[in-house]
């Protein structure tokens, strides 16, 4: 299960629920799917080592 939550109000904004796949598709599309409604929003997103990937890395870079 991954989730998007409000860090200051610790509100659940987004809720994701993994239901096997490869861990390259599972860190992207969980990210992407998650942050759709924030995109162009100026919100920051974190993420730990499991979701960082190259391909992940090139579209936060694109949005920008």
């Amino acid at each position: 299960m991954c989730c998007r939550a409000d860090s200051h109000s610790r509100y659940l904004c987004s809720l994701d629920i993994y239901t096997g796949c490869t861990v390259m598709v599972l860190s992207y599309s969980t990210v992407t799917h998650l942050c759709n409604r924030i995109e162009g929003k100026w919100y920051k997103v974190y993420v730990d080592n499991f979701f960082t990937t190259y391909s992940l890395i090139e579209y936060s870079v694109s949005l920008l």
